[in-house]
């Protein structure tokens, strides 16, 4: 038999800003400095530089852009993307592995299902955060959120899913969720499907692990966090 547990989170406010936002992406009150367009990584440096051959690295909590492929130059991608002034470097331009491109493609039918517009994309540093997050569970044998900061949906399961099983779980909620009254049926969940369709989140990144202890010893823990997280109380998620 196989078994499984979800848990998501509800936040009260607004409660994350990015420095610096591009020409054309303010969401709400959350100025955000991330963009949507396809599978390639450009990091924007804090501090600046004149090239991108001076800039060998990047400060911790830079913002990421995803560019298309074709742009793997300061001068393909300074305009009309970034702000007048803002500098970048190109990091690296190496297409995303297949199970992120599974993840942002299965989040992205989801939305357009119910929306058009509002991407998601893969996030490398959401995917660190949820992979220590996984593995914290894992080793202490609980199942429940970690301190992250962002929004997150967690799963678990006595067989090996892969991430889209497990959103896939998460998106058997929609039929319970009601837009017009942003309610949910009585003794239903609601809140992994509203995350996962949560305009305002543009970034996402998973990870997996299996717990070593505990009740759920030999079961495996997948957790999706969310970039700026959704779920905020009152609102609804698009």
């Amino acid at each position: 038999m196989i078994l499984f547990f979800m848990l998501s989170i509800a936040t009260e406010a607004c409660d994350r800003f990015t420095q610096g936002t591009t020409n054309s992406n303010s969401i709400d009150d959350c100025d955000i400095a991330v963009i949507t367009f396809s599978l390639c990584r450009v990091e924007r440096v804090a501090q600046g530089c004149s090239d991108c051959g001076a800039c060998n690295s990047v400060a911790e909590g830079d913002n990421t852009l995803w560019l298309l492929p074709t742009h793997n130059s300061c001068d393909d991608v300074e305009k009309p993307y970034l702000k007048q002034g803002e500098n970048i470097c190109v990091s690296t331009l190496t297409p995303l592995p297949q199970e992120a491109i599974d993840v942002q493609n299965r989040h992205n039918q989801l939305r357009a299902e119910v929306y058009s517009g509002g991407e998601i994309a893969w996030s490398v540093e959401l995917a660190a955060s949820a992979q220590a997050c996984v593995d914290s569970l894992a080793q202490s044998g609980e199942f429940a959120h970690c301190a992250s900061g962002y929004g997150e949906n967690l799963y678990a399961s006595t067989r090996d899913d892969t991430y889209i099983d497990a959103i896939n779980r998460w998106a058997e909620e929609k039929p319970y969720y009601h837009y017009d009254t942003n309610t949910c049926d009585d003794g239903e969940t609601c809140g992994h499907y509203t995350q996962i369709i949560w305009k305002n989140s543009i970034e996402v990144g998973c990870g997996k692990a299996q717990f070593t202890t505990g009740q759920y010893q030999g079961w495996y823990v997948i957790a999706c966090q969310y970039n700026p997280p959704g779920n905020y109380i009152g609102q609804k998620p698009y």
